[in-house]
């Protein structure tokens, strides 16, 4: 284990440096486009909030059971914990291989758990300030307080309706991992809607609570590879935007410690 701290330090050293790459963001489009989310939200709210919050109460049984399933794929503890384990054991992994080529997919691997890590971490925190900050009640209380019933600063959680954390954490994850897997882009993003959904059809959050939490998951995500790929750490700046440095050589690092493939050329 005394191994683990060298190799963390490799990717402290990487981290400090400072970033010369990244492309100037956009604030006259970044504007724009919160404009829009807020002005969507707003009618979401207006039009869709109440009635889903009734609705969802005559919905069947059954429907609650499979959608409280569904909801949990948007719980941020086993995504720190897979990410985490993973990190610690490709870094040991590396720092014990000798095959240069073979390190570096190791370190890749590890790089990239420590960017799901460092998102699901970013999210989270956003989620938490905002959530308090906002301090909307929970339909469940819309009986007795209104489906728009705010007290900002509360730490109470049924006054934390939104933005969806669950929802947040999922869209967060499935921009991360679309980056890595593009081929499953629309496997990792049909998952995170139907987290969205689920928050709604158990009750927790409103739609436009949902909306808000997919929205602040992908800027969230977005801002933090920024900071990466600033560093060429396992992301990198490209003319189409952020890509993945090392496609192709984690697999083939991995079936050689399985002991079914040659290290990659």
């Amino acid at each position: 284990m005394n191994r683990l701290p060298a190799e963390a330090h490799v990717y402290f050293r990487e981290w400090r440096r400072r970033s010369h790459e990244a492309p100037a963001i956009n604030i006259g489009l970044a504007t724009g486009l919160a404009v829009v989310v807020l002005l969507l939200l707003a009618l979401v709210a207006w039009q869709l909030d109440a009635r889903a919050a009734y609705g969802v109460r005559e919905l069947p049984r059954v429907v609650y059971r499979v959608f409280s399933l569904i909801t949990q794929l948007g719980s941020s503890g086993y995504i720190f914990l897979l990410s985490f384990l993973t990190a610690c054991a490709a870094a040991l992994a590396a720092a014990s291989c000798r095959d240069l080529r073979l390190r570096e997919g190791l370190r890749l691997l590890a790089g990239r758990a420590l960017l799901v890590f460092a998102i699901a971490a970013t999210s989270g925190i956003a989620s938490q300030a905002l959530k308090h900050l906002v301090g909307r009640a929970r339909p469940r209380l819309i009986d007795n307080m209104g489906a728009f019933h705010f007290d900002p600063f509360s730490f109470t959680s049924v006054q934390a309706s939104f933005p969806s954390g669950h929802t947040i954490t999922a869209f967060a994850a499935a921009w991360t991992l679309a980056l890595f897997l593009p081929k499953w882009r629309i496997v990792l993003f049909s998952l995170a809607i139907l987290v969205g959904i689920s928050r709604i059809m158990v009750g927790a959050h409103y739609p436009a609570d949902v909306l808000a939490g997919a929205a602040v998951g992908l800027v969230s995500a977005w801002l933090t590879a920024r900071a990466f790929a600033g560093r060429r750490l396992v992301l990198e700046f490209a003319p189409g935007g952020l890509v993945a440095r090392g496609q192709g050589l984690i697999v083939p690092s991995l079936r050689v410690l399985a002991g079914a493939g040659k290290a990659p050329a």
